[in-house]
């Protein structure tokens, strides 16, 4: 089976393609297919490399810039899916999306279903959300991966900002009261890899949105604790440790754009289809955090 991997270059498209390896895989970054581009262009590409499953790992990330940059953010995790998603229902092939937790504004008191009413606060959400209305339209056979704190070992993530910021300052004052849990790329490149197995197998997944996230609860300013922690086991030599790290509101901290105070998601409908148990999130987190550690360790 021919799987394209768009975003091939990006923090998840990098993972999935070292962890899909074994799956004949075309990896496609910006240079071969930009999606912020005219959706017949993005048409041609896509008949021209003919896939038989498509992942798509490309996303605009950049949460505050998308509230100034919103025809950018829209074109790539909205508009873009439409002509995707048409291809693939043309073609009769599954394809496999990752969307996130600022679909919903956070206001929930418990975990979000995948069947919840979503209400983005932010363009971000509201980008990702309209690219996932495209593919519930024009598709039969999908899977959105609902995702939240996505950090891998490749390009920007929280933990990466912490230990570069711990370098420069004597303290840190981290948001407490927004309420999820990190999920590694690697983590997020071995579901789909279920997932495809399953198509392989004749055997699929039942469509739809599920909620990929491992087990727990925690908070920004606990996740900035934990590296820093295993930094300092690690011997590196930072001006902020763990004890220098000071709690504060979301209202404490200027942001252009909103994040939903409550981030965590249900996966209980994911447990129902995996073949292996999902992790607790902070096992999850330290065997990304000890490759992002050991890079930092070599680059100072």
């Amino acid at each position: 089976m021919k799987i394209l991997l768009i975003g091939s270059d990006g923090q998840l498209g990098t993972c999935l393609g070292n962890n899909l390896s074994n799956f004949e895989l075309i990896k496609a970054n910006k240079k071969i297919l930009n999606l912020n581009i005219d959706e017949s262009e993005i048409i041609k590409t896509l008949k021209r490399i003919n896939p038989e499953l498509i992942i798509n790992a490309a996303a605009y990330t950049k949460v505050d810039n998308a509230e100034e940059e919103k025809l950018e953010a829209y074109k790539i995790n909205g508009r873009s899916l439409n002509a995707i998603s048409e291809f693939a229902n043309n073609k009769n092939i599954y394809l496999i999306h990752y969307s996130t937790d600022y679909v919903f504004d956070g206001k929930k008191k418990e975990r979000y279903l995948e069947n919840d009413e979503t209400n983005p606060i932010n363009y971000y959400g509201e980008s990702k959300l309209v690219g996932e209305n495209f593919i519930r339209k024009n598709l039969t056979n999908y899977f959105i991966f609902r995702t939240t704190w996505v950090i891998g070992r490749k390009g920007k993530n929280f933990a990466k900002t912490i230990l570069q910021l711990a370098k420069e300052k004597n303290f840190l004052e981290i948001i407490n009261d927004q309420i999820g849990v990190p999920t590694s790329t690697s983590l997020i490149s071995q579901v789909t890899e279920s997932c495809i197995s399953s198509i392989e197998q004749s055997k699929p997944w039942p469509s739809g949105i599920y909620n990929l996230v491992p087990r727990g609860k925690t908070s920004w300013y606990e996740i900035a604790k934990m590296i820093l922690g295993m930094a300092k086991d690690y011997q590196i030599n930072l001006k902020c440790n763990k004890e220098n790290i000071l709690p504060i509101k979301s209202n404490q901290f200027k942001s252009k754009a909103k994040r939903p105070s409550n981030s965590l998601l249900n996966n209980s409908k994911l447990y129902k289809v995996l073949d292996f148990k999902l992790p607790s999130w902070d096992d999850d987190f330290k065997k990304i955090a000890e490759e992002i550690l050991n890079d930092f360790q070599n680059e100072i």
